[in-house]
């Protein structure tokens, strides 16, 4: 669990996406604000999993 939490940690992307997140956002907003492609963020919310969670 530990190295999971560190290699998602790892990633320039990921980190800006943790830094955004200090307040709750939607995905659009998220894609919006970090300037990427939904697939992308997508991808790196997936690797994320366990450090960020998602509302309904």
């Amino acid at each position: 669990m530990i190295m999971d939490t560190f290699e998602a940690i790892s990633n320039d992307i990921r980190r800006r996406i943790l830094k955004t997140l200090v307040t709750p956002k939607s995905f659009s907003q998220l894609v919006e604000e970090l300037n990427i492609e939904s697939a992308a963020l997508a991808f790196h919310l997936k690797k994320l999993e366990g450090l960020v969670t998602k509302d309904s």
